[in-house]
C-alpha cells in the first residue's frame, strides 16, 4: 500500500487516538466498558474526527479515554455496488469475532464499524493495528 497524503492524515489520527488506557465504568462497579459505546459521560468521550477519503467516501474516528470506533463509509455508484457492500458487511459483520475488532453492527450511515478497545492495544501491537485497519479501508477501497 502506497502511503498517500490522506493515508498519512489517517496514520496520525489513529496514533493520537489510539493514546487509551484502562478505565473503569463510573456507574458500574469493577466492569470496564468501552466509554465510546455507552456515551453516558460526555467528558470522557472526545470530539469525533471526520476524514473525508474521496467524492463520498469518509472515516470517522470517535476517541474516548478506554476505546475508540472508527467507521467507514463508502460510495455506492449503483444498485450493484450497493448489494455487493451490503453483502460484504454482512459476511464480515457476521465473522466479527474472528477479526477482533470489527462491531457486529455498523453506526447508522456507514457501512463498516470497529471498536478498539484498552485490552486490544495492551494484548496487539499498536502499529499492526493500524497498518490492518489502514490496509482494510485501502482493499475495500480498491474492489469498490
Amino acid at each position: 500500500m502506497q502511503e498517500t497524503k490522506l493515508i498519512k492524515k489517517l496514520r496520525k489520527s489513529l496514533i493520537d487516538s489510539l493514546a487509551i488506557r484502562e478505565f473503569p465504568s463510573q456507574s458500574v462497579e469493577r466492569l470496564t466498558f468501552p466509554e465510546v459505546e455507552m456515551n453516558q459521560n460526555k467528558e470522557l468521550v472526545l470530539t469525533p474526527i471526520k476524514i473525508k477519503l474521496e467524492n463520498e467516501e469518509e472515516v470517522c474516528i470517535e476517541p474516548s479515554i478506554n476505546s475508540v470506533r472508527i467507521s467507514i463509509k463508502y460510495k455506492n455508484r449503483n444498485e450493484i455496488e450497493e448489494m455487493f457492500m451490503n453483502k460484504f458487511a454482512r459476511y464480515l459483520m457476521r465473522r466479527s469475532a474472528d477479526f477482533l475488532v470489527y462491531r457486529k453492527k455498523a453506526i447508522d450511515g456507514y457501512h463498516f464499524s470497529m471498536l478498539i478497545t484498552s485490552r486490544h492495544t495492551r494484548t496487539l501491537n499498536v502499529n499492526k493495528l493500524i497498518d490492518f485497519i489502514l490496509e482494510s479501508i485501502h482493499v475495500i477501497s480498491k474492489y469498490i
